[in-house]
């Protein structure tokens, strides 16, 4: 089984339960980019976009991302906008995004998520399948921001998206 590999654990993508394989796309220095051009004092460790490789036909499938760990995230905040939609968690010394692709259109209907589970599709059609990718963004808890220490709420998770 294909996986990503973290310094807090392993994503893999499953199809209807399945584990399917992924394209791992490494978009660190790109999201990095943004992220600073919004505040200098910014950062990230890693950003990935996770691509799965779907049959070329199918009738519906529920597409999510997976963790061996998730028993250890504790959920922190919403991280959405019209083009992607998720979730940041605290896990062990990191915090994480993960979201899912939407396309402010009839993409969104299959988006699901809720704080106590990762992001994924539901029921979702063939003819989405070259849309469909997950977007894993994180960082040391230590390079963080907390509103009480830098006077701003550190949104760096959600403008690497």
């Amino acid at each position: 089984m294909k996986t990503l590999d973290v310094p807090f654990g392993k994503f893999w993508i499953t199809a209807n339960g399945e584990p399917i394989d992924f394209k791992i796309e490494d978009h660190t220095e790109e999201s990095l980019a943004c992220v600073k051009e919004v505040n200098p004092r910014y950062n990230i460790e890693k950003a990935y976009l996770l691509r799965p490789k779907l049959p070329s036909h199918f009738d519906e499938l529920n597409v999510r991302i997976s963790t061996d760990n998730q028993a250890r995230y504790d959920y922190d905040d919403n991280i959405c906008d019209e083009f992607f939609y998720g979730g940041q968690w605290l896990v062990d010394d990191y915090i994480v995004a993960i979201t899912i692709y939407v396309d402010n259109g009839y993409l969104d209907q299959y988006g699901d998520y809720e704080a106590d589970k990762l992001p994924g599709y539901i029921e979702v059609p063939d003819s989405f399948k070259d849309l469909l990718y997950f977007q894993v963004v994180y960082k040391k808890f230590s390079d963080y921001f907390t509103r009480e220490e830098a006077g701003f709420y550190d949104d760096s998770l959600w403008w690497a998206m």
